[in-house]
């Protein structure tokens, strides 16, 4: 667990997980940067250890997010809670949308 201070208050610590987002393994593809980060516990100068109970896909990882990975990944990790970043690759191709 690491020690986070409110902003309120610098004398009253909060304890919680910081969960590590996949993005800290850019330009790996998604299996690649699980495996790592399960294989070698994250670890920020300021925070401490990160914790991979909760794992984010992120755009910054090479390849498409299909529903087949997904599906995957929930059948040989269920004890990981997986989540999406807003711009992770879900089409083959590449759009820009201009909003």
């Amino acid at each position: 667990m690491n020690t986070i201070y409110k902003a309120d208050s610098c004398c009253v610590p909060s304890v919680q997980a910081i969960h590590i987002s996949l993005g800290a393994y850019g330009r790996l593809s998604h299996q690649q940067a699980i495996q790592l980060a399960l294989d070698v516990t994250p670890r920020e100068p300021l925070l401490g250890y990160l914790s991979t109970k909760r794992l984010q896909i992120c755009p910054q990882n090479l390849g498409q997010f299909t529903p087949e990975l997904a599906l995957q990944l929930k059948a040989e990790l269920a004890h990981i809670e997986f989540r999406c970043h807003a711009n992770v690759h879900i089409e083959r191709q590449h759009k820009i949308v201009d909003i």
